[in-house]
């Protein structure tokens, strides 16, 4: 997070109080002090050490779509972060509200229409919407959520940024030691890292026997928002777009739109999880009519806040994103252990 050398010094108290208030918790759940919860069947809890920007929502995804593939029947307990009505419980379903539901879950429960999606003030209170269980728990962003037993705790690493610092020094709420609760490692944006040798070493030093996958995030289809009609990437190529998105590293969703063959006329830049404002979406609406543009792209996460109806002036699609691994899956470490 921050870069100059005073600022780093002065940051550095604030940054070991906060790591030390988050090893003694972990420290009170580890011996037992604090309560755990346990759900009836398996839950494998998807999560990081960092605040954010790693992949969990695309990497559930690839879960969910996996276990389904198999005939094991899923469920996503998550927070819905940012929604309404937060102290309520409710299974998300692909015709609900982004406000109610939250972004993030909305999005998984229209791109897994048949697993279940649910949100609660815990994810404990989320599975008990559910009247039956499933025959497995799937927990996004639940690393640093002690109040539910998991069977096994996945973490991702952003390989392409900097290495673990622990906030307000860096974007981490946890350092590398954090990895021995972990089950396994993923180091995400593969394609991107430098020095992914290093990443490889810093996991090792800290969990020497946690085995460790490797994946990217790449581009899958374009989707209309009006009917959902999905279209090959390729028909970016030579059209004059606008783009926006509302998420924690947005720098990359750009580059890729322009790398597909687009050219990039007007860029909004929005905060993690925020939609547009009825202002903003009337300036891009009248910037897309006078530049002549030929669409508007954004995110699969951004399009969910947006009714099919809402007028750009021109069409409006979401870029989809897929897993790709790089060597070993996802199949042999977390599928098939909890496959009856």
């Amino acid at each position: 997070m921050t870069r100059n050398p005073f600022l780093d010094l002065l940051a550095r108290p604030p940054a070991w109080l906060f790591g030390g208030l988050v090893g003694l918790k972990n420290k009170l759940y580890d011996q037992g002090r604090l309560p755990i919860k346990q759900l009836p069947r398996p839950v494998i809890s998807v999560g990081n050490l960092a605040m954010g920007g790693t992949g969990k929502t695309p990497f559930t995804a690839e879960l969910v779509q996996r276990f389904s593939a198999v005939g094991c029947r899923v469920a996503v307990l998550s927070r819905g972060y940012g929604r309404e009505q937060a102290d309520q419980s409710r299974r998300v379903t692909p015709e609900d509200d982004w406000r109610l539901a939250g972004d993030e879950p909305l999005m998984l429960a229209r791109r897994h229409p048949r697993a279940a999606v649910c949100v609660g003030p815990s994810r404990y209170a989320a599975a008990k919407v559910l009247p039956a269980p499933p025959d497995v728990y799937l927990i996004d962003d639940g690393f640093q959520h002690r109040q539910l037993y998991r069977d096994c705790d996945i973490v991702l690493l952003d390989a392409s940024g900097p290495p673990p610092r622990i906030f307000p020094r860096g974007y981490y709420r946890e350092g590398w030691m954090g990895l021995k609760r972990a089950n396994i490692a993923v180091l995400t944006r593969c394609d991107q890292a430098q020095h992914l040798s290093a990443w490889h070493e810093g996991i090792r030093r800290a969990n020497p026997q946690i085995p460790i996958l490797e994946l990217s995030f790449q581009s899958g289809d374009l989707c209309a928002l009006k009917d959902g009609t999905s279209y090959p990437q390729t028909q970016l190529r030579g059209k004059r777009i606008a783009a926006y998105c509302g998420i924690a590293k947005p720098e990359p969703f750009f580059k890729n739109l322009t790398a597909l063959g687009a050219t990039l006329v007007e860029k909004t830049i929005l905060k993690d999880h925020q939609a547009l404002t009825k202002e903003q979406l009337k300036q891009l609406r009248e910037r897309c009519i006078q530049k002549k543009l030929d669409a508007v792209i954004t995110t699969e996460k951004d399009a969910v806040k947006l009714d099919p109806t809402t007028d750009f002036g021109v069409s409006l699609f979401f870029l989809t994103q897929v897993v790709s691994w790089c060597g070993e899956t996802a199949d042999d470490l977390i599928v098939k252990p909890f496959v009856n």
